[in-house]
């Protein structure tokens, strides 16, 4: 609404309402322009859409930005500068200021049925984006994206200032006591009452809420979730994880060995790694703190955050699906309804929750609105997928921005933080990438020859050369002064006899009386942590491997022998381990010989040891003062320690 200005004669409008209102439509014609001449790359996107399946055109859209270093160039391919911002802020400034661009948002498609994705627009923006603007920038482009051929189903995007006004002009939102509003009338829907789906990014939801946990905050549960699960205690807390690394950093072989120290006590860089959020809300995680409370090492209050971090990481792994066993499917009712159950209750808990520290008071966090909206926008889509548009499978990690944030990593290859226009020609060469694919339906064969690789290749030296070459040799009351393994590192061999035992099944031909001899008399003692990390119901049977107890018999002499040779572990070669191993162990009389079973089984056990060793050695390598490389590098190392 025009604004009045006062005046005793007639009714009149403030003259400068009317410049503002001149300058910002002038502005959108501009920014409309650019994004015309950018939406060009649909034009190709039709050829490739009319060779897919109906199924197949089914996408999403991806938004993202990343940061840039603001500052001005020439672009040679519009003969004009660049490096000025493209979208208007959420405040304008004085007229005739320079905005300069300091992120680049990046618009995709990324496919559901198959795995196809391909930037359509991008926009330099400064420190923040109006909402407006960006909902009329997303719906152009879904506009243009359905004309070519494109049936855009979902939003996707992260839980920034922007992406958030965008949901607040969409009208998404969600909160503690009412249903969440996941979805608004599709830009295309005409005369039906087709919706436009919108998601939080299941990995940013996931880092957040790591990022609570590390940040000093307790989680509280409701008192209707205690008394359901009959856990302890209300309160979630990152302090036991804390004791968990502690006891694991004093051993070799750990009941959770993906998770350090480091991932609890984050710096800038370490904030933004997924990874290291699986690596703390993971279900090992759950099962090691449950085994140290059977152990009497951690106190009872540990089995609600076990088990809040076996919720998280059980979320996670729907939401993220990438194989069959875990996607959604109506051929698999059982699983299918089991699936939907957890997300709706795990939906359930998460709203009922309280972050904060002990003196703050309760409040609904951005997180919680992240899982309903991500949760419900994915229970919604599936089910259209599956029964309106006849889908086999639907994998949740496509409504995810992995595919977006793949490109941004392409981006900062050369430099992490680039200026306007290394973004600009770097984005286009990756775009052009995407469409110079070879035709399989030309008039020539694909070329499959390979590169010329003959004067790299190095003949590997034969296995006789490797065993006759070197020989250890071992005091015969070496045994007498190894130290015994305890209570915890046998949980974590026995689990991990399992694993070598799987894996010399799958590796190598052995006959039935080979396989047999792995099953016979299984252990039966110190198997908690292998009972615990089964990823199905207690109720039901437990997929992992239980090992022989003469096989774990085998494999803690082995781990004794490489123990004693660990100070020299890399002057000794792998097989002269496995003779000194095999030469100093007296094999029961019915083992097998046929297949070489024993050597098998000891070779893959002493390459994981080695691996843990090296593992190990490589991190304090890391932890030395070196020289940076790279001034990337250097900023890496100089902030690693800022908290």
């Amino acid at each position: 609404m025009l604004q009045e200005a006062p005046c005793s004669g007639p009714r009149c409008v403030h003259e400068a309402t009317v410049e503002e209102l001149k300058r910002k439509l002038d502005l959108q014609q501009k920014q409309t322009r650019k994004l015309e001449k950018q939406l060009e790359a649909v034009i190709a996107l039709k050829a490739k859409l009319e060779t897919m399946k109906p199924e197949e055109r089914h996408c999403a859209l991806l938004i993202d930005e990343m940061q840039l270093t603001a500052g001005l160039d020439f672009d040679p391919t519009v003969k004009k500068p660049i490096g000025l911002a493209t979208a208007p802020l959420v405040k304008q400034g004085p007229e005739g200021e320079l905005v300069y661009a300091t992120h680049g948002l990046v618009v995709m498609l990324t496919g559901l049925s198959s795995r196809w994705k391909q930037v359509v627009a991008y926009h330099f923006t400064g420190d923040s984006i109006d909402g407006t603007f960006l909902k009329d920038v997303v719906f152009r482009v879904i506009e243009e994206c359905e004309a070519a051929g494109c049936h855009v189903d979902a939003v996707i995007s992260d839980m920034g200032s922007s992406n958030k006004a965008l949901w607040k002009c969409c009208g998404i939102r969600a909160t503690r006591v009412a249903e969440p509003v996941v979805s608004c009338r599709h830009p295309c829907a005409a005369n039906t009452n087709r919706q436009l789906y919108f998601l939080a990014d299941a990995p940013h939801v996931l880092k957040n809420i790591r990022g609570h946990l590390v940040r000093g905050q307790s989680i509280f549960l409701s008192k209707e979730t205690v008394a359901k699960y009959k856990l302890p205690t209300r309160e979630v807390s990152v302090e036991h994880i804390k004791l968990l690394a502690e006891e694991d950093a004093k051993r070799d072989l750990k009941l959770a060995p993906h998770l350090k120290a480091g991932y609890l006590d984050l710096n800038h860089f370490e904030k933004m790694s997924v990874s290291s959020a699986v690596a703390v809300l993971n279900h090992s995680v759950g099962a090691a703190m449950r085994v140290l409370v059977k152990m009497g090492l951690l106190p009872l209050e540990a089995l609600t955050t076990a088990w809040f971090v076996e919720q998280v990481f059980r979320w996670f792994t729907l939401m993220t699906s990438r194989y069959i066993g875990t996607a959604m499917s109506l051929f698999k009712e059982t699983s299918h309804e089991d699936a939907v159950a957890f997300l709706q209750e795990f939906m359930e808990m998460f709203s009922g929750v309280s972050i904060r520290n002990e003196k703050q008071k309760d409040c609904f966090k951005p997180v919680q609105t992240g899982v309903l909206i991500s949760t419900t926008s994915a229970l919604l889509l599936q089910h259209e997928l599956l029964s309106v548009y006849n889908f086999k499978f639907v994998l949740l990690c496509r409504l995810t921005q992995d595919a977006l944030e793949n490109l941004f990593s392409c981006v900062r290859a050369k430099n992490p933080v680039p200026r306007a226009l290394e973004f600009k020609l770097t984005l286009r060469l990756i775009m052009l990438s995407q469409f110079f694919r070879p035709s399989r339906k030309g008039s020539y064969q694909i070329d499959d020859s390979v590169d010329l690789l003959e004067f790299l290749e190095v003949k590997a030296a034969s296995k006789e050369s490797l065993e006759a070459g070197e020989e250890v040799r071992l005091d015969d009351s070496f045994l007498d002064d190894a130290t015994p393994l305890d209570d915890v590192e046998m949980e974590s061999l026995v689990y991990l006899s399992g694993y070598i035992t799987r894996s010399v099944s799958k590796r190598y031909a052995l006959c039935n009386t080979c396989k047999a001899y792995l099953k016979d008399e299984p252990i039966a003692e110190s198997d908690q942590l292998l009972q615990l990390k089964s990823y199905r119901a207690q109720s039901q049977p437990n997929p992992l491997v239980r090992p022989s107890a003469h096989v774990v018999r085998l494999l803690t002499h082995a781990d004794t022998v490489f123990r004693s040779f660990e100070h020299d572990a890399l002057n000794v070669s792998l097989p002269a381990l496995t003779k000194a191993t095999l030469d100093s162990y007296q094999l029961p009389n019915d083992f097998p010989q046929c297949h070489q079973l024993g050597k098998h089984l000891t070779s893959s056990f002493l390459m994981l040891r080695l691996r843990i060793t090296l593992r190990k050695l490589s991190c304090k390598a890391k932890a030395a003062k070196s020289k940076c490389a790279s001034k990337s590098v250097g900023m890496r190392a100089a902030v690693s320690q800022v908290r």
